[in-house]
């Protein structure tokens, strides 16, 4: 039945592109939001996405191309007189530093586009991730585009995480939480019997002779990639892969995210690693949908 005028201004309408397996729609279906469109170009991804969210509707398709041409067509799928919350997080890597042969010129194009489809479409809120590349940060000047560089550890996500956010936000009014340590969010995902008593995020310790950096379990995780972080030995020199089940909780999904969707182990690292965490998204849609929600 369609909304009426009132009912349907209340409602916060989320479109999520580059919407990989569903982080930001996560946290914004726990903040009471609806999801009504999610767009990627990875069909296995997307089809997670849709085991999760079966409500909105999936395009798969690669994004970048005529501005108004696709503006028009969310504007149409979108329900009538509802808030539209627009938000974007493409892959990274073309802009990360861990990767310094990406390809930049294609990472701020893809940005660059985004602010246009935001200024075409006009949506009652909007919001980016994106890693604090300097180019990144110097375009969203140019574009009085909002921002602030946020760590994710302060909204309740249990990694050392950090990157830009744009948006109409405030992001001082944002809820923070305190994120638990690695120990307690991998207790019962993990075996670290046997000497595996820190973390590693894989940054090679040269200093020390060998062997990786590592930091306590009992702070929160590196920043979860598809490699890492894994459980180190520092005794032994050796490292173990964590489980998709405990990258999931490092990224503060619910348990059993995937199940339905089932991907392969390589798959599910990317998509993991890929995601937006939900606790970020929560909080940020939280304060679009204007106050605390409980985890639904």
């Amino acid at each position: 039945m369609p909304l009426d005028a009132a009912d349907a201004a209340s409602v916060v309408v989320v479109v999520d592109l580059f919407c990989g397996i569903g982080g930001f729609s996560e946290g914004a279906r726990q903040a009471g939001a609806s999801v009504a469109l999610a767009v990627d170009s990875w069909r296995a991804a997307l089809d997670a996405h849709a085991s999760r969210h079966p409500e909105a509707e999936h395009w798969c398709e690669e994004l970048g191309g005529d501005v108004a041409e696709f503006a028009g067509r969310v504007r149409a799928a979108v329900p009538t007189g509802c808030r539209l919350h627009l938000h974007r997080s493409p892959p990274c890597q073309q802009l990360s530093s861990l990767n310094p042969g990406g390809d930049r010129v294609e990472g701020m194009r893809l940005v660059t586009w985004y602010l246009d489809v935001v200024d075409a479409l006009r949506p009652h809120s909007w919001t980016m991730e994106q890693v604090p590349h300097p180019a990144v940060l110097r375009l969203l000047t140019e574009r009085r585009a909002p921002f602030g560089v946020l760590r994710f550890d302060e909204f309740g996500v249990p990694t050392a995480r950090r990157r830009v956010i744009a948006g109409t936000v405030d992001f001082d009014a944002l809820p923070r939480r305190e994120a638990p340590p690695a120990a307690r969010v991998l207790a019962g995902l993990e075996d670290m019997a046997g000497g595996f008593t820190r973390l590693t995020g894989g940054r090679v310790d040269v200093a020390g002779g060998g062997g990786y950096v590592s930091r306590s379990l009992d702070l929160v995780s590196s920043t979860v990639t598809r490699r890492f972080p894994c459980l180190y030995d520092p005794e032994a020199r050796r490292s173990k892969m964590l489980r998709p089940r405990s990258l999931l909780a490092l990224q503060s999904f619910p348990r059993g995210y995937l199940d339905a969707a089932a991907p392969g182990t390589e798959d599910a690292r990317l998509m993991i690693g890929n995601a937006v965490s939900p606790a970020l998204a929560r909080a940020l849609m939280t304060a679009v949908c204007g106050g605390e929600r409980a985890i639904m």
